[in-house]
């Protein structure tokens, strides 16, 4: 795929009504040179042009020339555009009467995907500042690229060299690097973790507030990723059968009592050091009510939250491009040490999984088609467009512009509904996702002889929902909730290069059916508030 190029632009601006239809331009075509889907542009365009609205209406008040510094180019390797105001503090993302308390997670949610600008205030100057992903660049490919080198240069290697020039290598080079890279992994899941659960806590809180739908929304979503999971899970021990010890009922109740008081952490620094994913979570929790509890006294650290959550995902986004390289040196190991014959039958959970999808999907479709009298063929060309702009991107965010066009103009979904409900699906429901966390995590279980039991299966269950539920969807944010999720459950770290080769082609089809799936629930949920325009549907 070709590298789109662009040219940094700087240019400063009176802000009136001629000058921020220039600058709305400006971002319109910077946008386009990215190769960005016409709908995430307009989207964002129009974003930036109600801000400097805002910024207009307030500043116009006191009768002074207001000057704006408009720039795009580059910004820690990624494009974005900045724009700059010197003056007194105005948040122009959110409105006078403060309504939004939501609406500044969600926009804190969607600014970390690059779909949304983000304010900031330092040193007497307004900034708001957009950081969009590379341009061109499919998470997939980079990985694929990686995998395919890794298999190069472990059978080549192999080949090539004698079986004692192959133990000296792996031992001076391949192996440390191994150990470097868990490292690095287990160093930043902790903290990352923390964050994202804690910051979509307090998210969680205020759309609860904002909108008394909001609430019930977030427990739909959670069950209908944990439904889907179990579903997986009973399908997988007929599959792969994982080696299961039964136990007596009272026997589990008891241990799983026993479970969820061990997630109580002892003391704050320990859960980080150790990356344990279930008091880390607790912690995020406690914390976060708390925060909630606090209001407006609170607000402060939520912002400082939010600003760590997003440090700890620029550096999650740091490492995913270092992945596809420690994937051909971790593969190239396992070729050259012969472990690589563990994960001979990959193939059994990659088939189980889009099988298991693929039929899922489609008894949902199904019952959309029937409950609300649309033919499914009618159905799916509506839904289609977002589910391969999706599929080609292997991103959901990239689907977004298109998703809400899809749900307001064909689906019938009132406007408001959409307005908060995408945003919060785009980063808590992700059923397909979880179903492909669960699938790698019990095939990991497979190939190392552990014996599981129903304990086991219902942490695991716990675990994967909870990540992908507080995660949103930004490169190498899954990797991390792979390290957490094998460290507290006993998988070997060696078994974390398969399970990023199996999530290298589970996120094609997983982000094209969270997205569809999505659509589809938010139907039912605009049906139950009466805010669905059947005749729109129909049509």
């Amino acid at each position: 795929m070709s590298i789109i190029k662009y040219e940094n632009f700087s240019e400063e601006y009176i802000l009136n009504e001629s000058s921020i239809d220039q600058m709305a331009a400006k971002v319109e075509e910077f946008l386009y040179s990215l190769g960005m889907e016409r709908a995430n542009v307009l989207g964002i365009r129009l974003s930036i042009e109600e801000a400097l609205l805002r910024w207009l209406d307030h500043f116009s008040a006191k009768d002074e020339e207001t000057k704006v510094k408009f720039y795009t180019g580059k910004s820690f390797f990624r494009p974005s555009i900045d724009i700059e105001l010197k003056g007194e503090e105005m948040d122009p993302l959110h409105t006078a009467e403060g309504d939004l308390d939501a609406g500044d997670w969600i926009g804190t949610a969607m600014a970390n995907i690059g779909l949304s600008p983000r304010f900031s205030y330092a040193k007497g100057i307004n900034t708001l500042h957009l950081r969009l992903n590379r341009p061109g660049r499919n998470p997939g490919l980079g990985l694929l690229l990686g995998i395919l080198a890794g298999l190069v240069i472990g059978f080549a290697t192999k080949a090539v060299l004698p079986e004692e020039s192959v133990e000296a290598l792996t031992n001076s080079f391949f192996g440390p690097v191994q150990d470097v890279f868990f490292r690095l992994l287990k160093g930043t899941a902790g903290p990352v973790i923390f964050f994202t659960v804690l910051t979509a806590i307090c998210g969680i809180g205020s759309a609860a507030v904002m909108n008394k739908s909001g609430k019930k929304l977030i427990r739909r979503f959670i069950l209908s990723s944990t439904v889907m999971t179990v579903a997986f899970v009973i399908i997988m021990q007929f599959t792969i059968r994982p080696d299961f010890m039964s136990s007596p009922l009272k026997n589990t109740v008891v241990s799983l009592f026993n479970a969820f008081l061990d997630f109580v952490p002892g003391d704050i620094i320990s859960p980080f050091l150790n990356t344990d994913s279930p008091m880390l979570i607790v912690l995020a929790i406690i914390i976060g009510n708390a925060l909630l509890v606090l209001g407006n006294q609170g607000d402060r650290l939520v912002k400082i939250a939010n600003q760590a959550n997003s440090v700890g995902l620029l550096v999650a986004e740091w490492i995913s491009r270092l992945i596809p390289y420690f994937v051909a040196i971790l593969l190239a190991f396992r070729i050259l040490d012969g472990t690589i014959v563990r994960f001979r039958t990959i193939w059994i959970p990659l088939l189980a999984f889009h099988i298991f999808a693929a039929v899922y999907f489609g008894i949902k479709l199904l019952w959309i088609s029937k409950k609300f009298e649309v033919p499914a063929k009618k159905l799916w060309d509506k839904i289609k467009p977002s589910l391969m702009i999706a599929f080609r991107n292997a991103s959901v965010d990239a689907a977004f512009g298109e998703n809400r066009l899809c749900c307001e103009r064909k689906l019938g979904i009132n406007g408001k509904l959409a307005d908060y409900g995408l945003p919060l699906g785009l980063v808590i429901y992700m059923p397909v996702s979880t179903v492909s966390l669960m699938a790698s995590t019990l095939y990991a279980v497979k190939c190392y002889n552990m014996t599981i039991t129903t304990l086991w299966l219902i942490m695991a269950v716990i675990l994967v929902v909870a990540l992908q539920a507080a995660s949103p969807p930004v490169s190498g944010v899954d990797t991390l909730a792979y390290v957490a999720i094998f460290s507290r459950l006993g998988i070997p770290s060696e078994a974390l290069i398969m399970a990023i080769i199996c999530d290298i082609i589970f996120c094609f089809t997983s982000s094209a059916l969270n997205q569809a799936m999505l659509q589809l629930h938010l139907i039912e949920e605009a049906d139950r508030l009466n805010s669905l325009d059947i005749n729109v549907l129909r049509r």
